[in-house]
């Protein structure tokens, strides 16, 4: 039996692309909120990260082994022009699935960003104090920082990433 993967943000670059990408091998789910894609090769199901209980249920009725959390408010632009929101959808919203996940003993991946470094230095360890470039990195590391509070077992992923979005 294959493993249950969940996305959330799956209408998204990375979720979307990584989730057709691995799809032979495990059961794909892609949680979509606002925008709907079409396609046959995984499934969908729409999700609002605004509720521990709304998400818990989401869990059980999926029962996935684990969550990739994708989804956050990554144009810089925006984040600085409206921080409440960003503050609310990449730390309040990711705290809540994380909650969920620890819950219900899913395993729960996090993804970060590489904006958390100035970018003078090419290459950085994980142990490198951060130093973000921007609100969206405050915001970014400020979940990260929390999420790794609630488990041990959690994974956050600074990554950077680019290409031809759906």
């Amino acid at each position: 039996m294959k493993k249950k993967i969940l996305f959330t943000g799956g209408s998204g670059l990375l979720a979307l692309n990584w989730g057709l990408s691995i799809a032979n091998e495990f059961d794909v789910i892609l949680g979509l909120h606002e925008k709907y894609i079409s396609q046959n090769v995984v499934r969908t199901v729409s999700l609002c990260l605004e509720s521990g209980s709304d998400f818990s249920k989401i869990l059980e009725n999926i029962q996935p082994d684990v969550v990739i959390h994708c989804a956050g408010l990554a144009n810089v632009e925006v984040c600085e022009a409206n921080p409440d929101m960003a503050r609310h959808v990449n730390v309040d919203l990711s705290v809540i699935v994380a909650q969920s996940c620890k819950e219900h003993n899913v395993q729960f991946v996090y993804i970060s960003t590489d904006h958390l470094f100035s970018g003078k230095n090419p290459l950085v360890s994980e142990e490198e104090p951060v130093s973000p470039m921007n609100l969206y990195g405050e915001t970014k590391y400020e979940a990260e920082r929390k999420i790794l509070e609630l488990s041990k077992d959690f994974l956050a992923i600074r990554t950077n990433f680019y290409g031809w979005g759906p």
